[in-house]
């Protein structure tokens, strides 16, 4: 259970959001924001001395923020303080508050002063115990892992979290409402076993370093609406979740490791268009519903794609990819196409294309011509298929 403790916690420095809300600091009120701001935009002022003096404004300890030029730092949600920032690194923070590079140079953020660094909540007590609070920073992990917990509302303050971010186990927890000022988090991210979550949108704000994404055994999720700010991982995996059906809101544009989706009941098409490399692999397997894989700026991919056992599969759209540890395409009764291809120089390893019996073995040779050695079982497709030239 969470209890708040008395005491300070360290800073560490981390971002590029706004500077908003009222100062509250020893001099007196700054005046140039307007009052309290939105929680979406900032908060309280804490930086601990003298006038940071940019282009963007000045902000300190005491005295008036005054900007240049733009929003101020009551302005647009994720805007900076007011035209364009000359900071290069975070400001200083008075005890208890941190900055985060990763999120506002000229920001501090209040840590929140928990019993223990990791933040379990378990029951709705729980959750109003840590909103009572109205900090913005775990200072470690945060978890959400009971059937108890059915609102997250009231925790619209938290902006960071330090550590690894859990949610498993919950049954009447449909949505992630309260979380819509999460900003950022540091280490990997694991949402698995949720009956009852539907909608994620809540995070839709939220950016991470490279960290592991995992959906897992969610049997009501339906979209993954809220990654759009997601744009480096580490890896990332989408297993079975029956109701899911648009992945469109995660589109990564680099991934270190693998992409995996498999046993997902009712996704149409992966499509992920701003991917340009992956570390590792690409796998989409035993999708029942999936008609299309477009990944059409997919450049380099480590190790291996692998893309079968789907049976309503009918074309794959690989046309950038040049470099590939190895291929394998098989089992996909209805796939009539892999595009051919085209800028593909490199294969490290072996070629797979086979038992796909709608797939012209004619489109099959004319890769393997291209990369005979390397096609091992280029074979069993559809052998009275036919290929425009």
């Amino acid at each position: 259970m969470m209890k708040p403790v008395a005491g300070g916690v360290a800073c560490l420095v981390l971002g590029v959001l706004a500077c908003g809300g009222q100062a509250s600091d020893e001099d007196g009120p700054d005046e140039g924001s307007g009052g309290d701001a939105d929680p979406g935009t900032g908060g309280n002022d804490h930086s601990s001395g003298g006038a940071n003096d940019d282009t963007g404004g000045r902000q300190g300890s005491g005295g008036e923020a005054e900007n240049s030029g733009g929003n101020g730092s009551g302005g647009e949600p994720n805007g900076g303080s007011g035209g364009d920032s000359q900071l290069t690194e975070c400001i200083s923070c008075e005890p208890g508050y941190e900055c985060f590079e990763a999120v506002a140079l000229d920001r501090c953020f209040k840590l929140c002063e928990t019993e223990t660094p990791n933040v379990e909540l378990h029951t709705q007590a729980d959750v109003d115990a840590l909103a009572a609070l109205e900090c913005e920073v775990i200072g470690n992990d945060f978890s959400l892992a009971s059937p108890d917990l059915n609102s997250l509302v009231g925790l619209e303050h938290l902006r960071v979290i330090k550590g690894e971010f859990l949610i498993t186990g919950t049954t009447t927890l449909t949505s992630l409402e309260g979380l819509n000022g999460l900003l950022y988090v540091d280490d990997h991210i694991s949402i698995n076993g949720n009956s009852g979550l539907v909608d994620i949108s809540a995070l839709g704000q939220m950016k991470t370093a490279e960290v592991n994404l995992s959906f897992s055994g969610n049997a009501a999720l339906t979209s993954l609406d809220g990654l759009q700010s997601v744009k480096k991982v580490l890896g990332f995996m989408a297993t079975g979740n029956p109701m899911l059906s648009d992945v469109s809101g995660f589109s990564p544009e680099s991934v270190f490791e693998n992409v995996l989706y498999t046993g997902n009941g009712l996704i149409e098409a992966v499509v992920l268009p701003d991917l340009v490399s992956v570390g590792g692999g690409v796998q989409v397997s035993a999708e029942q519903a999936c008609t299309s894989v477009q990944i059409p700026a997919l450049d380099y991919l480590g190790t291996s794609l692998l893309v079968g056992g789907n049976p309503e599969l009918l074309e794959i759209n690989l046309d950038s990819l040049t470099r590939v540890g190895s291929i394998t395409i098989a089992d996909n009764p209805k796939l009539i196409t892999t595009g051919g291809l085209p800028l593909l120089a490199e294969v490290d390893e072996t070629i797979s294309i086979t038992m796909n019996i709608s797939l012209p073995q004619c489109e099959v040779d004319e890769i393997a011509a291209r990369f005979s050695a390397a096609c091992t079982y280029c074979t069993d497709n559809d052998a009275d298929g036919v290929c425009t030239p």
